[in-house]
């Protein structure tokens, strides 16, 4: 190579990671000195006099990125955008990140910090991405809602169909169509935003009191508290003109050039382009608890978990897997098809141009799935997403979840006469606080919860159980700091793994209870995520049922605040 950035030095050893720019690379020691060669017309193969003691590097371009053991970044070479100079007072930084010409640190609280070339807003990010209570995709964008009510969008926005308008009011439901957006605020009303050409982005003077919406490839449906049915938008095929007579509809979906309800009884009427069958539902299907309409396909879901599809099979997505099973929802895309089973895994099938139809491996604790046109996303149980295919607009592109603090080892057990809660949590920081709740399953077998508060909950003294091993003991406060919410505030060492005690004395009667440790910012306002529930059975009580125990946190964590 010309400017010989793939001819390591002689003598290079005990490296612990590399990171290769346009014509340099560097590497890391285990000593934690940087060591870089190839292209130097920038300096960005000749790290700062001084610099050691590092745990990370990245590269850019022509210029290189050092975290130090200390969270602080050094960056040094070319510099036109300012991607080599991190802003002044950034520290306390866990991860590092240099992209073409701009760079991106996260901090151990959970925030994003990026700087240099932003043409195209890559270094502009949500200040806070909050936990998400929903997802909708569609077309070639991703929105999200968040658990206070804001829509956040990311993706194609020629026609401002990922940009939110600053008017909007507090949110409950969303929906993403081929080139807009539409919103159900918690005051019923619908509002629209993007491509206007059809009339899709202006819903019908005097539309009120809806319950559902659903926002097709160019037209819309919405379903009012009444159970009817009102459409706007495209209706070249009628799909805009629900069938005189259609009442008692609990469902709606919008697809390409067509649109199907869901009636109270189970059955499935459908509207619109019928040229690949997608309007005439399947012979003999009944007993339909939701239904999902693609491109030119259809799917519905039936009270026994199996899914039938109809329509478009060019690519397999009206074709389910042979064995699918226990399904509880489904999502179609314009080409393909996803299911969301019972025990919360994905399964897709149909276009995989882009990888689509391919969850990532791993990916569990799903509670809802939405398809795009050419992509996926999930929102998994603690409130984040995770998207898949298509990226040309960095539709499957979203910041991470900020979360406060990790928490683990939550343990629950009798002590004495009453339950003694344990956890144990990584680095502190300021705006650490958490939520503790009890709950116990009732005889209509769902679950009755409580926030732990100041009078039935005291700290534990420290010295009078079995200690922490190998960590710093804290002590716990209960804080007030909204009156609606009783938070624990944690006090301990600011840099170490700490472990806390509390004590619980007011359980009531025999029988299993259930604790959720929650973590939430410094104000009660924003739960972060459901992090862990362990039960503890009083006397002669139910057998733990962890498998409830997870539908309860899915529950609260979509309900609370």
């Amino acid at each position: 190579m010309i400017d010989g950035q793939a001819t390591p030095p002689t003598g290079l050893s005990h490296i612990q990671a590399i990171a290769t720019g346009d014509f340099h690379t560097c590497a890391l020691a285990n000593d934690g000195q940087v060591i870089c060669w190839g292209d130097n017309s920038f300096d960005q193969a000749t790290p700062p006099i001084g610099l050691n003691s590092v745990q990370a590097i990245s590269t850019g371009s022509s210029y290189t990125c050092a975290l130090t053991n200390d969270g602080q970044v050094a960056c040094w070479g070319y510099n036109e955008y300012g991607q080599a100079t991190p802003p002044t007072g950034l520290n306390h930084v866990q991860t590092i990140s240099a992209g073409h010409t701009h760079a991106c640190a996260l901090k151990n609280d959970g925030q994003v910090v990026c700087w240099g070339n932003n043409d195209y807003d890559q270094i502009t990010l949500p200040t806070r991405l909050l936990p998400v209570q929903a997802i909708a995709a569609g077309g070639f964008r991703t929105c999200v809602l968040t658990n206070d009510g804001q829509v956040i969008c990311r993706g194609d926005n020629y026609y401002n169909q990922a940009t939110p308008p600053t008017e909007l009011s507090t949110v409950q439901t969303i929906s993403v169509g081929g080139a807009h957006t539409c919103v159900l605020t918690n005051d019923d009303q619908v509002v629209c935003w993007g491509n206007n050409e059809d009339g899709q982005a202006t819903p019908p003077t005097g539309l009120s009191h809806v319950q559902a919406i659903t926002a097709g490839y160019i037209h819309n449906c919405a379903l009012t508290n009444n159970s009817q049915v009102v459409c706007w938008g495209n209706n070249r095929y009628g799909q805009a003109t629900p069938p005189t007579g259609l009442s008692h509809v609990q469902m709606i979906s919008a697809g390409g050039d067509h649109t199907c309800a869901l009636t109270d009884d189970g059955q499935v009427v459908c509207w619109g382009n019928n040229e690949d069958g997608q309007a005439t539902p399947s012979t003999g299907l009944n007993y339909v608890q939701a239904i999902a309409v693609g491109g030119t396909h259809t799917c519905a879901l039936t009270n026994d978990g199996q899914v039938a599809c109809w329509g478009d099979n060019f690519s397999g997505q009206a074709t389910p897997p042979t064995g699918l099973s226990h399904v509880q929802a489904i999502s179609t895309g314009f080409y393909h098809t996803c299911a969301l089973t019972n025990d919360n895994q994905v399964v897709c099938w149909g276009d995989n141009l882009y990888g689509q139809a391919t969850p990532p491996t791993g990916l569990s604790h799903v509670q809802a799935i939405s398809a795009g046109l050419y992509h996926t996303c999930a929102l998994k149980n603690n409130g984040q997403v995770v998207c898949w295919g298509n990226n040309d607009y960095s539709q499957i592109t979203f910041p991470s979840i900020s979360l406060p603090v990790e928490l683990s080892n939550l343990t629950v057990s009798r002590f004495r006469d009453n339950v003694l809660v344990k956890w144990e949590t990584g680095v502190e920081l300021k705006n650490v606080g958490f939520r503790l709740r009890r709950a116990i399953e009732n005889q209509q077998g769902s679950y009755d919860a409580i926030i732990l508060g100041e009078s039935d909950t005291k700290p534990i003294d420290l010295d009078s159980h079995e200690s922490c091993s190998n960590k710093i003991q804290g002590q716990l406060k209960m804080v007030d700091s909204n009156q609606d919410n009783n938070i624990i505030s944690a006090i301990g060492n600011s840099r170490e793994s700490t472990c806390y005690s509390f004590v619980d004395t007011s359980h009531l009667n025999d029988g299993t209870y259930y604790y959720l440790l929650e973590d939430v910012d410094d104000d009660g306002k924003g739960t972060f995520h459901c992090n862990q529930i362990e039960a503890v059975t009083i006397a002669q009580g139910l057998a733990i049922d962890l498998k409830s125990a997870i539908n309860y946190c899915k529950k609260v964590t979509s309900s609370n605040n």
